[in-house]
């Protein structure tokens, strides 16, 4: 996605989507979560991170990274391809960590730590609860937070040698997502029922709650922007709602651009400089086969 010949500035976003031409992603099991997998020091992204399940029979899940750079000049030193095979387990949700080249499962009972160079794997414990969103603390103290099914969101100290959990905050439900501030101390967590939000990890302490969101049992994404100003994510009822990050209040509800239902819960993105060009603002939101363009989050939509 770039930024192409804007004719309107009453329309600032201005966007060109092509494709790459081949695929990415191709398998026969269920891919569970997908994620960068970058490298500090580069340009942009090129990799990701994802997981497989089995839905039937004994066949194991596994774990893979791919390029989506058709070159070979990944800094992974794997070729732009790594394999590696989890056995036959439930696969929910996983992460990466680039400065360390490590990279987390969420599994049955369990958060698996993985290291791409050595390949040892470690099993952490998570009070006997599956882990469903993951999230690496960034430079300073190295932690793997883990949102579990029984609504707790567990630390582990990746320095370490114990398995098990050093700190735990609790949810009334499942986690469905946790993102981490750039300040590595507040945490957006978001569960099931469509409660979210946002925590002070030091101070164990819940500091604002984002109210709005219709969710009953799914896994929905939340999303801070890059600006760290805005919280938006979608409920179940397909509308996309922003929050103010700092006060909670509830900005906009934007509603679906055509009907949804459970199976067709809109994927959105919002950015304030489209193409690395400040100002070229807007929310890209994909529902079904089609994509739909908000120049802003008070706008109406277009059909790319």
């Amino acid at each position: 996605m770039w930024e192409k010949t804007r004719f309107s500035e009453s329309n600032p976003l201005s966007v060109n989507i092509g494709t790459t031409g081949r695929t990415v992603i191709q398998s026969l099991n269920k891919i569970t979560n997908v994620c960068w997998a970058n490298i500090p020091g580069e340009s942009f992204d090129s990799n990701i991170l994802y997981t497989l399940m089995c839905p039937t029979g004994d066949y194991c899940s596994m774990v893979r990274i791919r390029s989506l750079t058709s070159g070979s000049d990944s800094r992974l030193n794997t070729r732009n391809n790594f394999d590696f095979m989890l056995g036959p387990r439930a696969v929910w949700t996983c992460a990466w960590n680039g400065y360390t080249k490590q990279f987390s499962v969420g599994s049955e009972k369990q958060s698996l730590l993985i290291d791409v160079r050595t390949r040892k794997l470690w099993e952490l414990k998570t009070g006997d609860s599956d882990a469903l969103s993951q999230v690496f603390s960034g430079q300073g103290k190295p932690c793997l937070y883990s949102g579990t099914r029984k609504g707790q969101i567990l630390t582990h100290d990746l320095r370490s040698n114990s398995v098990r959990p050093v700190d735990c905050l609790r949810m009334t439900s499942s986690i469905s997502c946790l993102r981490l501030l750039q300040d590595d101390v507040r945490l957006l967590a978001s569960d099931v029922k469509g409660k979210i939000n946002l925590w002070d990890i030091r101070m164990k302490k819940e500091l604002v709650e984002y109210k709005g969101c219709k969710n009953e049992y799914s896994r929905i994404p939340v999303h801070i922007d890059e600006t760290e100003r805005l919280v938006y994510g979608v409920g179940q009822d397909g509308y996309v709602n922003f929050w103010c990050l700092n006060s909670g209040k509830l900005l906009r509800s934007l509603p679906p651009p055509v009907t949804t239902d459970i199976d067709t819960i809109p994927a959105v993105k919002y950015s304030e400089r489209w193409g690395n060009k400040q100002g070229n603002s807007g929310l890209v939101m994909g529902l079904g086969d089609k994509l739909f363009l908000y120049s802003s989050f008070t706008s109406q939509s277009q059909t790319v």
